[in-house]
């Protein structure tokens, strides 16, 4: 008889799935990658929490059944908990390749006392404008106190870094 126990396993495969959709949004911002990744890993998971969801339902292994049933809206719920703490896939990004921006800065002409721009990324649907993004190295704040317009935001990611988001075709973010 199988034991009947609270399991992490289909929670870590949700989170895992989650945070690979995300990477792969933030780092890559390709439609087509995310796509794959959803038709080729989404149906496998899918069975795998219905078939477990079910087999320990009718075994009468409710901890079990608990467990695989509640691990997809805990995973979200924990995604958008991380997100509204400001810890999401940009921050995450911006962590990974801020040392390298600053050894640049530290390295040029200016020292770091001067503006400097790198491409961030696109996010566009296939033949439509999209949205650019930018980090920008601003030592004097100004990218702050620059008027608000609608087609663009800015998001400060600490240490004179900015993640400027723009609408490529001037529409309203």
């Amino acid at each position: 008889m199988a034991v009947d126990r609270f399991s992490a396993l289909h929670f870590a495969r949700w989170v895992g799935f989650l945070v690979l959709c995300f990477a792969l949004w933030e780092f890559d911002k390709s439609v087509l990658t995310i796509f794959l990744v959803l038709v080729i890993l989404l149906p496998p998971l899918l069975i795998a929490w219905l078939v477990s969801s079910v087999k320990n339902a009718v075994g009468r292994r409710w901890r079990s059944a608990a467990s695989a049933f509640v691990a997809p809206p805990l995973a979200g719920a924990l995604m958008m908990g991380l997100s509204s703490i400001g810890l999401d896939s940009q921050r995450i990004h911006f962590a990974l390749v801020k040392y390298p921006h600053e050894i640049e800065l530290h390295f040029s002409p200016s020292g770091g006392r001067a503006f400097h721009s790198w491409s961030w990324g696109l996010d566009a649907a296939p033949l439509s404008p999209g949205v650019a993004y930018t980090l920008n190295y601003d030592p004097t704040d100004a990218e702050l106190l620059a008027p608000k317009v609608p087609d663009k935001s800015i998001r400060p990611m600490g240490d004179h870094f900015y993640v400027v988001k723009e609408s490529e075709d001037g529409s309203p973010l």
